[in-house]
């Protein structure tokens, strides 16, 4: 497994800056700056995958072995506390944790409910005060420092719904934020903000396009039906943008 640095302590304009200089020395990272949030309808978000590592930034070219995210036991977890009122410890998912860590030690059962607890605090926030970014939340102090063993994910800000987007312009649940995608997929929300971990080689091949072009006459047909992909929107000309 990758060692992975943490950088809490850098501030957010300058890890710009990092991911902005990375993608001009490679050309196997994208224009996009990883940091940009794009806004999606949770619905939009299908597929869920556990495959693969990938740095922020990263231009891909193999096949995503993908599920539907709503077959996935998190989400299953979810929608059957909140929707059917089953009972946490009665739920696949937690069955799961259970099994692996019944003999590990005595506090076991304290761990579980205060993971219950954790799920049940975030569920109930996003209910009734929206979803927000770490952004906002690291501003109203409801999250602090984390260590390095806490997430993958080197820096504070990236800890938010992390996806990749597939060559069809799928997007594809994978890094952080399982959760809180399962939590806006049952509370029906219009849109969360996402980071983009990594694209497809044919998908960013699509963004050149869309970005190089001055008006929407010039783009293949093809690209053309990509017009209102959240992952284009700071790319369009500006005659779709404005």
């Amino acid at each position: 497994m990758l060692r992975v640095i943490p950088l809490d302590w850098l501030p957010i304009k300058h890890l710009r800056t990092m991911f902005t200089i990375r993608s001009y020395l490679s050309a196997n990272i994208s224009d996009a700056n990883p940091l940009d949030y794009r806004w999606v309808d949770p619905d939009k978000i299908k597929y869920n995958t556990r495959t693969g590592r990938y740095r922020y930034g990263d231009i891909f070219q193999h096949d995503i072995e993908k599920t539907q995210f709503e077959d996935t036991n998190k989400y299953k977890m979810f929608d059957t506390v909140f929707c059917g009122n089953e009972n946490w410890k009665e739920t696949k998912s937690i069955q799961q944790k259970i099994k692996k860590k019944a003999d590990r030690n005595h506090r076991f059962n304290q761990d579980i409910d205060s993971l219950v607890s954790e799920y049940t605090r975030i569920y109930e926030d996003i209910r009734l005060n929206g979803y927000k970014n770490q952004i906002v939340l690291r501003r109203e102090e409801k999250i602090g420092r984390r260590t390095m063993a806490d997430s993958e994910h080197f820096h504070w800000a990236c800890h938010e719904i992390q996806v990749i987007i597939d060559s069809d312009g799928s997007i594809i649940r994978k890094g952080g934020g399982h959760h809180r995608l399962a939590i806006a997929k049952i509370l029906e929300l219009d849109s969360v903000p996402v980071l983009v971990r990594a694209r497809h080689q044919a998908w960013q091949d699509i963004r050149n396009e869309v970005r190089n072009s001055k008006s929407v006459s010039e783009l293949s047909q093809e690209t053309k039906q990509f017009i209102g992909h959240p992952d284009l929107n700071d790319v369009l000309p500006d005659e779709v943008a404005d």
